[in-house]
């Protein structure tokens, strides 16, 4: 069975990713702690969810991560836990080379687009 720990940690990070991806930054850091690190693939570092989606907004013209699992490290508390959340991608947009192209993400969530 599951511990309340462990239930609220996964509640917090799904609720979290969830205002990431819609977007909204500030319902997104009502999750977090005022001093927040996210780090993204490529180590791009950002210190609130407005940054990241701010960045985001950049790239995709929208996306929706497909949550499969959301795993917290035992040993968790209600005061500290480790979780990772790993999933998919359904739809994306991205911008090359002033064209607007869509796409469905592949399964394991990476795509190469190459323009020519």
């Amino acid at each position: 069975m599951m511990s309340d720990a462990v239930h609220e940690a996964r509640r917090l990070v799904e609720a979290y990713l969830e205002a990431s991806m819609i977007p909204d930054p500030v319902k997104a850091r009502t999750f977090v702690a005022p001093d927040v690190r996210i780090t993204f693939t490529g180590g791009r570092r950002f210190g609130d969810p407005g940054e990241s989606s701010g960045f985001n907004a950049k790239r995709y013209g929208w996306v929706k991560k497909r949550f499969e699992h959301t795993h917290v490290v035992a040993g968790g508390t209600m005061e500290s836990a480790v979780v990772y959340n790993t999933g998919s991608a359904k739809m994306t947009t991205v911008g090359i080379a002033g064209k607007k192209l869509q796409f469905a993400m592949p399964a394991d969530g990476w795509a190469t687009v190459v323009a020519r």
